[in-house]
């Protein structure tokens, strides 16, 4: 315990346990006293530090616990507890980089660690390092998958990142393991919440509170409760889709999505799109620099390939992206956002394509405006919508969470951004329920008009 070559070994083991005894005890004040004696008596006792710095932790005086601890692991370094207190003490000071580099170094003496490897994941996507942050997070899942207190963070973090399908797919192992466990219905309810999926989550969160009674677990049963709380107020009501609940969607969907849609749903748009743009001269002699927003598995692309000399497609789903690039019809794929895509600099585009995609996004007007500032002088715009006939109420979030737009509003948000509405075509859109869903397919061009109005 303490250093036999100094004099006062003798003396400072007395000390030393008296902290201890002191500690048992809760007398903190008194175990606080006597470490710093010990340490007046014998400063280079790591053991010294290191209890000094555990101590104050726990009474959460961060800045001189990771002091104590810095100094512990200066003199004995392969002391994995000074290592791993002084990692939390530097992330509960927000001291990300630092604690990285503490976090590492626990893991080159302990590459298996599943815990470790967790808290370095939280610690990467707090520095906005993503992709870094997941594969930690998914080894610290690799190594010790039932384990439902280390799973309900890593579904936090998963979240947190923005990815709660993912989150939902890691967790089925340890709910089956630990289905009695109430932080992981918790998380998974926040998982079905960021999804836009409040039935779910308030059964997730409403089972979260019955268990944490059941277990005495207040924190857990007060986080549950507030979110059931302010998740059943907003139930009945349709909610709109979130750019994750988007992209899990289309990735659960990318397998299966070309034939449930030709043949289940009778869907015609890419046909009606090409129709579209052979109609109208200025396109049909081809050519065009062509970017397809929400291209998907490229399905709308395909029938105007011929037509191009440039393809670009971009879609937040990673999968529906795979899909598109086997396609080999793109000559540029990414995953991310349309309005990024919108933004990137370059000429502008001959035709952009926004096919079954703006039902997603509710009022118009900020796309229209970024798509006239990436519009070509002969540019078009070609895009379809649910449509709506009520011009007094222009915008309208659907039972089915997609929102359907009027006229009216097609109108005046295309002249708010400088555009001119060359053409509005009544099409059905897709069967659903046995059901066609009305729509509008809109060729829109940069003002003043060119050609046909």
């Amino acid at each position: 315990m303490i250093n036999n070559n100094f004099p006062e070994t003798t003396h400072c083991d007395s000390l030393f346990g008296q902290a201890l005894d002191h500690l048992e005890r809760g007398n903190v004040t008194a175990a606080e006293q006597a470490l710093h004696t010990v340490l007046t008596l014998m400063p280079q006792s790591s053991e010294a530090m290191g209890q000094l710095g555990e101590l104050l932790a726990s009474t959460g005086e961060m800045t001189e616990a990771a002091r104590w601890f810095t100094r512990a692991t200066a003199f004995d370094p392969d002391r994995i507890a000074w290592l791993d207190g002084l990692a939390q003490a530097q992330t509960a000071l927000v001291h990300t980089p630092e604690a990285e580099v503490s976090l590492r170094l626990m893991l080159a003496r302990r590459p298996g660690s599943a815990t470790t490897h967790r808290r370095l994941g939280r610690c990467l996507l707090r520095q906005g390092r993503r992709n870094e942050g997941l594969d930690n997070l998914n080894e610290a899942a690799r190594l010790d998958p039932y384990d439902p207190f280390a799973t309900a963070d890593i579904v936090e973090a998963l979240i947190e990142a923005g990815e709660p399908l993912a989150a939902l797919e890691l967790a089925q192992p340890a709910l089956r393991a630990a289905p009695e466990h109430p932080p992981l219905h918790l998380r998974l309810g926040d998982a079905w919440a960021a999804l836009g999926e409040t039935a779910k989550a308030n059964t997730l969160f409403r089972r979260a509170c019955e268990l944490a009674i059941d277990y005495g677990d207040n924190d857990t049963h007060q986080e549950a409760e507030r979110r059931l709380n302010r998740s059943q107020a907003i139930q009945d009501q349709p909610v709109a889709p979130a750019a994750a609940y988007i992209r899990a969607l289309f990735d659960r969907y990318a397998d299966d999505f070309d034939r449930h849609l030709t043949g289940g749903l009778d869907y015609q748009v890419p046909e009606l799109l090409r129709e579209a743009v052979l109609s109208r001269p200025e396109l049909a002699c081809g050519g065009l620099r062509v970017l397809d927003l929400g291209c998907g598995t490229g399905l709308c692309a395909a029938s105007v390939h011929g037509l191009t000399t440039t393809l670009a497609g971009v879609d937040l789903s990673p999968r529906m992206i795979e899909r598109a690039r086997a396609r080999a019809i793109y000559d540029h794929l990414r995953v991310g956002d349309l309005f990024e895509a919108l933004a990137e600099p370059g000429p502008g585009w001959d035709l952009i394509v926004a096919a079954d995609v703006l039902a997603y996004l509710g009022p118009l007007g900020p796309l229209l405006t970024a798509v006239a500032a990436a519009l070509g002088a002969k540019g078009r715009f070609m895009a379809t919508v649910e449509r709506l006939d009520d011009d007094n109420d222009q915008v309208r979030l659907l039972p089915s969470r997609r929102y359907a737009h009027s006229l009216g509003h097609i109108r005046a948000t295309a002249a708010a951004a400088r555009l001119v509405v060359l053409d509005l075509t009544a099409i059905t859109v897709r069967q659903e329920a046995g059901y066609p869903v009305c729509g509008l397919l809109m060729v829109l061009g940069p003002s003043p008009p060119i050609g046909r109005v």
